[in-house]
């Protein structure tokens, strides 16, 4: 599921039109945050409605199988066993909480 072609003139081109904080503002410093995407900001906004009106744990629950096939696309990603990409984000989870 490699995908080795070069980017076209097209795609870039896509990628402004697809992300509105560009049209204001040229960011040239992405290191800790760029702006982010039409694609996420819906999909963000989409979970935290979600979330308010089910509950943030039951929500969870109900989204479990998007969260594995996360871990097992970021291993295969990654070329890593499934139980290292699991490990990192318990320590992760450790560090954060």
């Amino acid at each position: 599921m490699q995908n080795n072609a070069p980017i076209t003139r097209l795609e870039v081109e896509r990628f402004p039109a697809e992300t509105p904080g560009t049209k204001t503002f040229l960011h040239c410093n992405s290191a800790g945050s760029s702006f982010p995407p039409n694609l996420v900001v819906e999909s963000v906004n989409a979970y935290f409605l979600a979330e308010s009106l089910r509950g943030g744990y039951r929500y969870e629950a109900e989204q479990k199988q998007y969260w594995v096939q996360f871990y097992v696309r970021a291993a295969s990603l990654l070329h890593v066993d499934l139980k290292e990409v699991d490990r990192f984000c318990e320590w992760l989870a450790g560090i954060i909480s």
